[in-house]
């Protein structure tokens, strides 16, 4: 059974529920939404190849990985339309190589947002920030300073 929160009134039309994680417990399956901009996706997979074979779809779809889930001998995979950042995954064989890995990539900048461990594979997700939009942010807060000082400066002059 899945129980959803009442729709909450948003402002913004691209801001949708989209699936952020699912989950496998018990002999259920558990979507978890959130609202976000952009679109979401999922894909099973009956192996850890055609996991990959998934992602790399997604990817050149335009859609970053956020999560993986097990169960079953079902791999599925969560995507989502991500600007503010980009995804990446590793796949190791054991916890020791799976550390190696997580440190590379926290070394790198990535957050690890993800991870499941079936027998001897692990599996890591990553996340990162995407620098530029930050200095774009900068540059539309300043735009908007600007344009801001521009209207009061009309204002007080008559132009408008």
């Amino acid at each position: 059974m899945v129980f959803l929160p009442p729709a909450k009134k948003k402002s913004l039309s691209a801001v949708n529920q989209t699936t952020a994680n699912i989950e496998y417990a018990d002999g259920s399956w558990v979507s978890i939404f959130e609202y976000a901009q952009g679109r979401s996706a999922s894909n099973g997979a009956d192996s850890l190849t055609g996991l990959e074979e998934a992602i790399q779809t997604r990817w050149d779809e335009g859609f970053d990985l956020v999560g993986v889930e097990y169960a079953e001998e079902t791999w599925f995979g969560v995507f989502q339309e991500k600007i503010s950042s980009s995804s990446a995954y590793w796949i190791s064989s054991d916890r020791r190589e799976f550390n190696e890995s997580l440190a590379e990539f926290t070394a790198a900048g990535y957050d690890l947002i993800d991870f499941e461990r079936i027998d001897d594979q692990w599996i890591g997700v990553y996340e990162q920030q995407n620098p530029g939009l930050a200095e774009l942010g900068e540059t539309v807060d300043a735009i908007g300073k600007a344009s801001s000082v521009f209207i009061k400066y009309g204002w007080v002059n008559s132009f408008f």
